[in-house]
């Protein structure tokens, strides 16, 4: 089974990217604190990578701001791509299917959670649909570099 939950703060402000009608996404880092500490006594900090697409992508940005605590939920996911260089990057990072603004001002968390509790769920089918979507639209981008 593949499924996260990451608890942390939001390292950059996050910015909204078009791709096409009604396609939107957000990517940015999470920074997870460990349960230990290193032999210094630190805190040992993880900064995860993530996705969140669409209605999700929208209220992130719309909602949360550098450094507020969040809850993210998802998958695991990894890819790679070719970079200008022409070198294979390898990602692997956090595909959020639900997210939860835990420590900002109380007026964004109250707005935040009508929002989302006005989400629909999506079946199987809607979800496979959407990675059909994916799929064509980085076929078209290969097409484009070609």
């Amino acid at each position: 089974m593949n499924q996260v939950v990451f608890v942390g703060r939001l390292v950059r402000q996050p910015e909204l990217k078009e791709l096409a009608e009604n396609l939107c996404v957000v990517n940015n880092c999470i920074a997870v604190h460990r349960p230990l500490r290193n032999q210094h006594g630190e805190e040992v900090t993880d900064f995860i990578p993530f996705v969140v697409w669409n209605r999700l992508a929208e209220i992130l940005v719309k909602y949360c701001d550098k450094g507020d605590q969040i809850a993210l939920s998802g998958r695991m996911q990894s890819r790679k791509y070719e970079n200008k260089e022409k070198q294979t990057v390898y990602v692997v990072e956090c595909l959020v299917a639900g997210l939860t603004l835990i420590a900002g001002p109380v007026n964004k968390a109250k707005n935040m959670t009508t929002d989302l509790c006005e989400e629909e769920t999506f079946t199987s089918e809607e979800a496979e649909e959407f990675q059909k979507v994916i799929s064509a639209l980085k076929n078209k981008a290969e097409e484009v570099k070609i």
